[in-house]
């Protein structure tokens, strides 16, 4: 119970990051000039990215770590990309993804809250 009330706030948080990903990673064509200024907003307003950080980083201590991190690859999309097997047609914009993903990760574990 208390595991899926963690996750529930979990979700949000790295929706969110995967989506400022995406935007970073040339997903967002059609919309690109106005995501890049939401993402912009989100980074440097009252410090929406350091505070979903940090609470990133409670949740990890909290949540067991196999579903915290398998969460995170959901929500970026990598699951396929990250299983040990050959895939093809990765593109640049999966290779972006998978290195937002790692930075967020190393963030989430190597910077102090």
């Amino acid at each position: 119970r208390r595991a899926a009330f963690l996750g529930s706030v979990l979700e949000p948080l790295v929706a969110v990051s995967a989506m400022a990903a995406q935007v970073r990673a040339g997903l967002w064509a059609r919309n690109g000039r106005s995501m890049h200024q939401v993402v912009a907003i989100y980074s440097i307003y009252e410090g929406g990215a350091e505070l979903d950080l940090f609470m990133m980083q409670c949740l990890a201590v909290l949540l067991p770590r196999e579903p915290f991190v398998q969460r995170i690859i959901d929500a970026f999309g990598l699951k396929d990309h990250l299983a040990l097997e050959e895939t093809a047609g990765v593109g640049e914009a999966c290779e972006v993804m998978v290195e937002e993903l790692l930075v967020l990760l190393m963030h989430i574990v190597g910077e102090r809250a």
